[in-house]
């Protein structure tokens, strides 16, 4: 979480609408907006942790480390969850080495607001599917190498190339995981930034599969 002081209560109660009995672990790195504060002051039943210097994705990383649970899955600050994700089949599945992918929702009253990328193929009714929240255990997470830390923007894509590589199955599931909420600070709107990222994570995959053979 980074200076989500705006958004944090609506993703926190998805959560809760959903399972009450989940473990919901928080990451603040470095806001100041007071957002640690006003965690720690209206959920003081959380697993709250501030790591000032951390970056997202290491902030992601901790994340996982401080989770107890044997089957995680992550939320940005600024999204919703969904019933999808508890799913006992899926959770059955990921305790058992599969990775399961979901979609992610878009609302139409946030559809001026999407990134062209985004726009296209949510426009064309394709299912876009979601690395970010997907559904991983513990141990999986912890085998591929979690998040690569190296990326900013494209951290989950690069996540799932590495999974895509081991011997983990992935298994995608045209369910919504996830309600995505646009607005004018998204890191979506980054696109060149976040090309780049992805033409060295693309690079990176091919290189690994050819060093493979």
């Amino acid at each position: 979480m980074h200076n989500g002081i705006g958004f944090i209560d609506r993703a926190i109660q998805s959560i809760i609408d959903v399972a009450s009995d989940l473990e919901i672990v928080i990451v603040e790195n470095g806001s100041s907006d007071g957002s640690f504060e006003y965690l720690q002051m209206n959920y003081p039943k959380l697993s709250i942790h501030s790591i000032p210097d951390a970056s997202k994705t290491k902030a992601r990383n901790l994340g996982a480390k401080f989770a107890t649970r044997e089957v995680i899955t992550f939320l940005d600050q600024d999204d919703e969850f969904t019933s999808g994700r508890v799913n006992p089949i899926y959770l059955e599945n990921a305790k058992n080495g599969a990775v399961i992918i979901g979609t992610q929702e878009f609302l139409d009253s946030e559809n001026s607001l999407m990134p062209p990328y985004l726009k296209d193929s949510y426009k064309n009714g394709r299912p876009n599917y979601h690395p970010i929240s997907a559904l991983i255990s513990r141990e999986t997470f912890i085998e591929v190498g979690g998040f690569n830390e190296d990326y900013e923007l494209a951290e989950d894509f690069e996540l799932w190339t590495r999974i895509l590589r081991s011997n983990h199955a992935p298994v995608y599931v045209n369910e919504y995981f996830i309600i995505r909420h646009f607005h004018s600070s998204n890191e979506s709107h980054q696109v060149a930034r976040a090309s780049k990222e992805l033409l060295r994570l693309v690079r990176g995959h091919v290189d690994a599969q050819r060093s493979a053979k």
